[in-house]
């Protein structure tokens, strides 16, 4: 992503880079990922920042909030990676008992051997009860699932491919012109060898 497009999201949503304010001399750095997935991350932020509000007025009279903040934004075998850190301050008892629950019986179900069943009734519940923190994580792994159908360079629609050594998500066009590139390339190569 170019400076410009890293630096504007950043300035738009300081409340999701405070680790990389804090941490890099240029945070815009961190934001490693193709110009095409800016809208994608974008649309991300702005569900991140609305299901955030959303919470404070929700659960008002428990004083819930949610902060969540990206360690890294990258891109990885083709797809959008999102490293990040969410708190939920004062989350509501019916959430921390579910998480009670859900450990006892993950503990209890593993020891015996019934992995495979906890992860079916994991599955049934977040189905019908996710918790905050769960919930972030669905609209993070919404994104990245999205990121596979989107060129990370144009933003077209796309799909990964191998155009050279690397898996990326492209559209026909740059991955055509990618593969070009790495044509005339590899006849310089072997034209400094010979």
């Amino acid at each position: 992503m170019n400076k410009e497009t890293a630096e504007m999201l950043i300035f738009t949503f300081p409340q999701f880079f405070d680790h990389f304010k804090k941490k890099y001399k240029y945070p815009h750095s961190q934001l490693s990922v193709g110009e095409g997935w800016s809208n994608l991350i974008c649309k991300m932020l702005i569900k991140l920042d609305y299901h955030r509000e959303s919470v404070s007025k929700k659960y008002k009279k428990h004083g819930t909030t949610v902060k969540t903040d990206f360690v890294q934004i990258k891109e990885k075998f083709g797809t959008l990676r999102v490293y990040h850190n969410t708190l939920v301050t004062m989350e509501p008892k019916s959430h921390q008992r579910i998480r009670k629950i859900d450990m006892w019986i993950r503990d209890i179900m593993c020891r015996r051997g019934f992995a495979k069943a906890y992860w079916a009734f994991y599955r049934w519940r977040r189905r019908h009860f996710e918790t905050i923190s769960e919930q972030v994580n669905t609209i993070i792994g919404n994104a990245e699932a999205k990121s596979a159908k989107i060129c990370e360079r144009c933003g077209e629609e796309g799909e990964r491919c191998r155009p050279d050594y690397w898996v990326m998500t492209l559209c026909k066009k740059c991955e055509n012109k990618l593969k070009k590139k790495g044509e005339q390339n590899d006849k310089l190569e072997s034209g400094l060898h010979d």
